[in-house]
């Protein structure tokens, strides 16, 4: 919900080498412009497909990678998104990243994980390194 269309990281590149289906689309991730009309149009777009694919029984397992931050700026509305991912097929598997992920959305999911930060190269004015952080 936050890569641009074309595989210009790691994760995009990699997953399309092995033959899994990727729909990017958005305006890149970028610090202070979350409430650009260009990452609105972009999640707005890219969640009436993922209501698509997960309504379509196709699938045994959707990624919705960085979906908390549409979320969160409310560019989707959580409680859609909760009503979606209720009636998704029992089969279907979603799993959703991102940081600050609303309570909401955590009550009604069967797992969650947290991730947590110790230490990053970031950090100490390492830049992001290709194979690493893209």
């Amino acid at each position: 919900f936050i890569k641009r269309a074309m595989p210009d990281c790691g994760e995009q590149d990699a997953l399309q080498r092995i033959g899994i289906e990727i729909v990017a689309l958005g305006a890149g991730f970028t610090f202070g412009t979350e409430s650009t009309g260009s990452h609105r149009e972009y999640a707005e777009r890219l969640w009436k497909t993922a209501v698509e694919k997960i309504n379509s029984a196709a699938y045994d397992m959707i990624v919705l990678d960085e979906f908390s931050y549409p979320l969160h700026y409310g560019w989707v509305p959580l409680g859609e998104a909760i009503s979606v991912l209720k009636g998704r097929p029992p089969q279907l598997h979603v799993v959703i990243t991102g940081r600050g992920v609303p309570p909401d959305l955590i009550a009604v999911a069967d797992t969650v994980t947290e991730m947590k930060e110790v230490k990053h190269a970031l950090r100490s004015g390492i830049h992001a390194q290709p194979g690493i952080e893209f």
